[in-house]
């Protein structure tokens, strides 16, 4: 948002110039552009971490239907 905005501020100037100055102007139009930081978010930042603990059973390796019989038998 903030590149379209320095853009229709600059494309006044590009219209009515020629030559080196719209060479000078549409350079510092592009380093303007270019000075702009992205990436920088207004939230604090969360921790890298997993969240789910983990569980005390161990991972059921085989269809359900034959643990149900292990156990049942």
């Amino acid at each position: 948002m903030t590149t379209v905005q320095i853009f229709n501020e600059g494309i006044l100037s590009l219209i009515v110039l020629s030559g080196k100055g719209l060479k000078y102007a549409i350079g510092g139009l592009l380093n303007a552009i270019a000075s702009i930081p992205i990436g920088q978010q207004k939230r604090k930042p969360e921790p890298r971490a997993v969240k789910r603990r983990p569980k005390s059973y161990p991972q059921l390796k085989k269809p359900r239907n034959k643990a149900r019989e292990a156990i049942n038998s």
